[in-house]
């Protein structure tokens, strides 16, 4: 038996259900299961199409064309064989910060410390062709405020991105690294 966050991470690799309709549905249902049995009606209720609500009708169930459970299962076990971790909204793993915007993603997935996504923290992002001098000012901005405590958030970009977290490491501080798509 799958836990619960593996049928979040399957409703979450439905296409077409974006990011505000998975948090919907994670805030009206608090178990993946109830919004996969739900009355196709009040799926309906919650703003999402015909189309989103038949493939979350037909999500768990395995079929021979296309199969999403089976795509869902193999990118699970791919994530955790990487200690990749999966967090849902709400839970006590989620940054608290991050919560309380009105377009909060409904799940994130995380790799290494899970601390440092409640730590203080700045973004700091930029070009990929930055010129020479934004490079080494990032670089040392990032590194000047490592040092003194606060995580350091960036993409995975080249450039500005790149150089802010070799910084924060240079810096002896904490690094994160968000990416805008999944990989």
């Amino acid at each position: 038996m799958q836990s619960s966050l593996f049928y979040w991470h399957l409703l979450n690799t439905i296409k077409g259900l974006g990011s505000q309709s998975m948090l919907g549905l994670v805030r009206h249902f608090p178990d993946p299961q109830q919004a996969i049995e739900a009355p196709p009606a009040i799926l309906l209720q919650l703003g999402l199409t015909a189309s989103v609500v038949n493939k979350i009708k037909t999500c768990a169930k395995p079929n021979s064309n296309d199969d999403p459970l089976d795509k869902a299962s193999r990118s699970w076990d791919a994530m955790l064989e990487q200690n990749i971790t999966p967090i849902i909204f709400g839970s006590e793993d989620y940054p608290a910060r991050l919560a309380m915007i009105d377009d909060a993603p409904a799940m994130l997935y995380a790799k290494g410390k899970l601390a440092v996504l409640n730590e203080p923290q700045i973004a700091i992002v930029g070009s990929r062709n930055a010129s020479h001098e934004a490079l080494a000012i990032a670089q040392a901005f990032a590194k000047d405020l490592a040092a003194s405590g606060i995580t350091i958030t960036s993409g995975m970009a080249l450039g500005v991105d790149g150089r802010a977290h070799c910084g924060a490491i240079g810096g002896g501080g904490d690094t994160c690294a968000v990416l805008g798509t999944g990989v």
